[in-house]
């Protein structure tokens, strides 16, 4: 009976130590400043815990998710001018609903930058905003710039 087993069950490891045999590279995480190797997702989560922070007035995460390709913006200025920025940001960014349509290259800045647009839409008004985010290494991707303009109808 041992036997039978042995029998079936070998080939099945056999296979399974074939494909394990096949695996020609392995990643590491060495704190490279490098986009991550899928670009596709990563951007639009951060946009989207953004804009709930938004929502929310979770100025702090807000915050955190806000920069450029040196880390999130905050870290540059008081606590307060952070609050009063973020609390500017959360208030023109409130919406109902919002709908990522696409993205867009940022000339001169492939691969380290990306556009994203989106559709916000409040008190059944839709509004088209760009976002830019950029690539902060081991920080993961910062919202760096919006057009505000285009939500204050400025």
């Amino acid at each position: 009976m041992k036997r039978s087993i042995v029998r079936r069950s070998g080939p099945v490891l056999l296979v399974a130590l074939v494909a394990t045999a096949c695996v020609s590279r392995t990643l590491e995480t060495n704190g490279s400043q490098g986009p991550p190797p899928d670009t596709s997702v990563a951007p639009a989560l951060a946009l989207e815990q953004f804009l709930r922070a938004a929502n929310a007035s979770d100025l702090d995460s807000m915050a955190r998710l806000f920069g450029t390709k040196d880390g999130p913006w905050a870290q540059h200025v008081t606590d307060t001018e952070a609050d009063r920025r973020m609390l500017t940001f959360a208030s023109v960014l409130r919406h109902d609903d919002y709908l990522i349509l696409g993205d867009a290259m940022v000339p001169g800045r492939r691969g380290e930058a990306t556009q994203l647009n989106v559709r916000l839409t409040r008190d059944g008004r839709s509004v088209d905003v760009p976002f830019v985010l950029t690539w902060a290494g081991g920080l993961g991707w910062m919202i760096e710039q919006f057009d505000i303009e285009k939500l204050t109808g400025r």
